[in-house]
């Protein structure tokens, strides 16, 4: 499937692309110790939240300032 600007995708869905970016990221960048704290505390659990709840709710209070920052296309 094609990805590009325009592709939309739930809230769980976008959350784990950021968790697999930073991951990669983390093993590029030599495995920096700033992220190594920050990729321990993202993975998701059953119950569709991170394993550290606040880490989701910082997420998706993220999600809302991009949604409102976000500008429509033309």
């Amino acid at each position: 499937m094609p990805i590009d600007a325009r592709t939309v995708v739930d809230a769980q869905t976008a959350y784990r692309a950021m968790e697999l970016f930073l991951d990669a990221y983390w093993k590029r960048g030599g495995k920096p110790e700033a992220l190594t704290d920050l990729l321990s505390w993202l993975p998701l659990a059953g119950d569709g939240q991170s394993v550290d709840p606040a880490q989701w709710f910082d997420w998706l209070d993220a999600l809302e300032k991009a949604i409102r920052e976000r500008v429509p296309h033309q």
